[in-house]
Formats: C-alpha cells, structure tokens, sequence
C-alpha cells in the first residue's frame, strides 16, 4: 500500500501532502504493527466505489459517515477531528511510539492514537424502513457530524470479520491522521430523548477537496430543509490553502520536534474510538437525508454572451460557450460557490435555485435565489448590491401564487420572467427597484396541461434554464436531461429547437465537471 491519494481527507496537513515514499514507509509500519510471523495483516481501505444503503454504488467520498462529539459545530467546522497523537511530519512520524500507531490496539483497547473512528450508516431491512446510525447511549449535549471523505480503513475488512476487533458489526471506518473540516458538511443536534434540536450547516463544506475522487453533485444525499432547525456557521476557513490548524504549526521535514500529544481535555471526543455501548437507532436526521434526491441547480449566461456559469450542490462551473464543447470548462476549473462568489458566501448562500439578469442592469447585476431567500449581486464583481431577503416579503407575486421558494428562472426581453417550483410555474412582471411586481395573466399553473413543449417532451419540473445570445434559444434542463426551445411570451407557440437529450450527450463539460 503507497497511495498518497488516500490522505487527501486528513486533519494533518503533511500527511495531505506526504509523497508516495512517504505514504509507503507510513502503510509499511501500521501494517507492521497489526501483522505476526504467522498472521500477516495490512490496511484494507474502503475502495473508491461503495453502496449506498439503497444498493446503488457511488463514490466513497459520498457515503455520509457518522461521528459523535462533545465539542460544538463551532470547533469542529474551524479545527476539523485532528487525531491525538498528530505528528507534525515524517521524521515525528518517524520517532512516534508504536502503540500510538497500532490500530489493533486502537480499536480493542481505545489507546491514545493517530486515528479517528467514524461509522457507516445502516439499513435494517434489506432497503426498506428508516435508515440507522450508530448512537451513544446518552445523545444530550452531543453532535453527530456528517462527513464525506475519501479512503478510510475499512476495519471489518482489515480484520477480516475476526475476534480480533471486539465489536465489528459496527461498520466502522477509521482515518489516519484525522478528518479536515472542509470535508464535515453538519453537525446535528438533538436533545435528551432524541429528537432533532438543528442541524448545523458548514459553510465551508467543500467535497472538491477531496480532488480526483471528489463525488458527483448527484452522489451526495440531501440535507432536509425545515427552515426552522437549519443554523449556519461559518467559522474562519483554516482548511483553505492548504493551511495548518492555529496552534499547531507545520514544521519542515528534518525539524526534530514534536507536538504528538494533543494536552486539552475537550479538544477531543471521550470516546477515543469507543463504540462498545453504541446502539443502532432509527435517526430522524439520518432517515430524511438518505437515500439523494434533487440536487439543487441554476445556470446562467455572463453579460459577454461567451460563457455560462452553471452550479449544482455547493459547487459552479465556468463554461466557455464559444469553443467546442468538449474542451469549455475554464481555468478556474470547478470552484466551491462561497470561494468563487464572495456575495454568496456572505449571504450564506451554500447554492443556488434560480438566476436571472437584473432587468434594470442586465449587464452588470443578477438575482441569485437560494431557499427562501434572494440577493442582487454585481456580475462583474461578485460582489452583493443589497442584503440577502426574504422572497415572500419582497416579491408579492411571488408571495401571491404561494412561492416561498424557486426552482428555475428565466427572463424574457420585456422583462418579465417565468418562475418555475415544483411542477408548477408563473409568469411575473419583475419591475424592479419596487414592490409592483405582478403576476402576469393567471397562476401558478401546472406545466403539464399548459407548457406545450414541456409537456410534449415529458418534463415535469425544470431544474435549470439558461439562456443564449443566439436567436432567443433556451435550454431546459430536468433531472439529467435538457431541451432547447424559443419561448414566445404570454402565447402557447413555443418552439422546440432541439430534441430531448441526455446532458452527458450535449454537455459533456458538465460531467467531466462531475455537475452530473
């Protein structure tokens, strides 16, 4: 074993960047360890491609795995789960005591150690009935965190359903090294006899980190979203570049010094890896994020006509429409939405549901919809016009037809716009800077039944619409599929300009972006 890869999720920022020599001589001594002259052992990883609890296969970074911790969103989302012992690079790894880097001893014995344990998700009943996550007897005044993350020790695995491991049932996935905090999406908090208290989002969540084997945007299971239990934080991103934890300074290859020892009492969870008296539970958290449904999307056209910036889940594009399709993503490559767009982050915008071009600035400014609320932001400079606010309060037709949210829009050259939510849609007259916008005619209406082109190439909802330079086309995008077609305003003679597609066929960039 000698893939550096498999380090791309851990809390120690030299083990992210060990070379192969380096990430052998690790495997080679905690395979060492685990080994005997008549048993030989060596670290299984969880391979790239695993099930879900449905049976469907998806990226390891894509299976939500489970830690309990005393410490709050607040230290976890800033610090990550740094091990307790933590070397500070290989000459430290080098001189670390062997039981700190004995896994068997780790697991039976919950010693001091470079590795952090999390826990799989589990279906009962052969895909059917709620979903079960492993649980401490007393849940009051904890968090169960929510990560993604590539490899992972596979425990069951490594010991081969043995005696060895007391308790192997528990589907238990260790890191060496720990767990960075970008790679945490929440933190759920419940309250003495289980119930959901909020679910903490980290604004910094970005599964790109995990690089190469980063999941696909319809991979990751969704967050349930009662407006109610969903908290933000957004704490000072230390993951980012690549950066050390504060207090814990990176020390070049060849500096004798140690920081093993983690001295805090609360900086690390109690249980060191002790899931002995853990139970498995229907989770009411756990039960509405799994199986993946919608993915959040939006795109829209950039005030040039020659590029496109389409996003999904947490992540966004950049396209390239004036060169062939198969070679449009541009430099700036897949970015995280709060990295690319600073009004975005500051809104806490973690996505986004709909764009469309300020019909007062169509060149400079856009709206930006996300949940149940909207900001206009400056194209040019990404930067927020006005405070993020509630739709409902602002928009009354919006408010009017019963949209508290959206899911698609699209703006016409009169400057009225289709809104679309669910299988339904509206058309309003945005007028802007004011509170005299209007719903155009009657809605909502059902587009099946009313959108003659929709409705003819069966879809149902639309989750994107972006628009080109080009002769009024639109494109539609629905689950993974998309139609071109020219809309003509307030009339049923829309034109179908292309057939019903796959993405993968006419937007190949957006798979290799891993957006579908």
């Amino acid at each position: 074993m000698s893939d550096a890869s498999l380090f791309i999720g851990a809390a120690l920022p030299w083990l992210r960047r060990a070379s192969e020599d380096e990430a052998r001589e690790v495997f080679d001594r905690l395979d060492r360890l685990i080994s005997t002259q008549e048993r030989p052992r060596e670290l299984v990883m969880r391979p790239n491609t695993v099930y879900d609890v449905n049976g469907r296969p998806i990226s390891a970074s894509a299976e939500p795995l489970s830690r309990w911790d005393r410490r709050p969103p607040g230290v976890i989302f800033r610090e990550g789960f740094r091990p307790r012992v933590a070397p500070v690079g290989i000459y430290d790894f080098r001189e670390t005591d062997d039981i700190s880097l004995h896994l068997h001893r780790f697991i039976n014995d919950h010693v001091r150690s470079i590795f952090v344990s999390t826990t799989r998700p589990v279906l009962q009943h052969a895909r059917t009935g709620p979903v079960e996550v492993w649980r401490p007897p007393v849940i009051g005044g904890r968090y169960r965190y929510e990560i993604y993350v590539h490899g992972g020790v596979d425990i069951r695995a490594t010991f081969n359903y043995s005696r060895d491991v007391m308790y192997p049932e528990q589907e238990e996935i260790t890191f060496i090294g720990g767990i960075r905090p970008g790679l945490i999406r929440s933190a759920t908090e419940y309250d003495e006899k289980g119930r959901v208290i909020c679910i903490w989002r980290n604004v910094h969540f970005n599964p790109l980190l995990n690089g190469n084997y980063a999941p696909r945007a319809n991979e990751l299971p969704e967050l349930p979203e009662p407006t109610n239990s969903i908290r933000f934080l957004d704490p000072p991103d230390h993951d980012a570049n690549d950066r050390d934890v504060p207090g814990h300074s990176h020390h070049p290859h060849g500096e004798h010094h140690h920081n093993r020892e983690t001295v805090h009492g609360d900086d690390v969870d109690e249980s060191n890896g002790n899931f002995s008296n853990y139970k498995l539970v229907p989770d009411p958290g756990a039960s509405n994020v799994l199986p993946a449904s919608h993915v959040r999307r939006a795109c829209m056209l950039l005030p040039s006509g020659k590029e496109a910036v389409f996003f999904a889940d947490t992540r966004c594009v950049t396209l390239q429409l004036d060169h062939n399709l198969k070679d449009t993503i541009t430099p700036a490559d897949v970015q995280n939405i709060v990295d690319a767009w600073p009004a975005l982050h500051e809104a806490q915008f973690l996505g986004v549901d709909a764009v469309i071009p300020n019909p007062a600035n169509r060149k400079e400014e856009a709206f930006f919809f996300y949940q149940e609320k909207y900001i206009l932001v400056n194209i040019n400079t990404r930067k927020k016009v006005f405070h993020a606010k509630i739709i409902v309060r602002e928009w009354s037709s919006l408010k009017k037809v019963g949209f508290s949210t959206v899911n698609a829009a699209v703006l016409m050259d009169d400057g009225t716009a289709y809104f679309f939510r669910g299988n339904q849609y509206v058309r309003v007259d945005i007028k802007p800077g004011t509170n005299h916008d209007k719903v155009v005619g009657s809605g909502p209406k059902p587009i099946k039944g009313n959108w003659s082109v929709l409705d003819q190439v069966g879809f149902d909802t639309v989750d994107a619409i972006l628009s080109t330079p080009q002769g009024g086309n639109h494109y539609f995008f629905s689950g993974n599929d998309y139609v071109r077609m020219k809309i003509h305003p307030g009339s049923t003679r829309d034109e179908l300009t292309g057939p019903r597609k796959p993405v993968s066929e006419g937007w190949p960039s957006l798979v290799q972006a891993k957006l579908y």
